[in-house]
């Protein structure tokens, strides 16, 4: 989706993108035994480099951190406090309802959609 019905996850909309909209692409395929896979990634279309600009880079570095931590024995816990220092350090809140991390970094997959 894009501009505001783009928080819906599974909105697929009617609408042109227009300059200065994001754009939410939420891929999740299913495999030939049931199980899902998930990808979402957010874009900014025509911006002029603010807000969205310094969000996607707070958002790319957290994702970079949040990655050098998945090895096996890491709890899931941990990768989402690495990857909220990081876009903390950005100046983004956490935990917060309004601006900031809303909610956890990921979530598991499996034969269901949001495990």
């Amino acid at each position: 989706g894009a501009g505001p019905p783009a928080a819906d996850l599974h909105y697929t909309g009617v609408d042109h993108i227009a300059p200065g909209e994001t754009v939410l692409l939420d891929i999740s395929p299913r495999g030939p035994h049931g199980y899902y896979g998930d990808l979402t990634r957010t874009f900014a279309v025509d911006s002029d480099g603010g807000w969205e600009r310094r969000a996607f880079v707070a958002v790319e570095q957290a994702h970079e951190t949040a990655l050098e931590h998945v090895e096996a024995g890491v709890t899931a816990g941990t990768v989402h406090e690495e990857a909220a220092a990081e876009l903390t350090a950005h100046g983004f809140r956490i935990d917060s309802d309004e601006v900031g991390l809303t909610h956890g970094v990921g979530h598991g997959v499996g034969v269901s959609l949001h495990e």
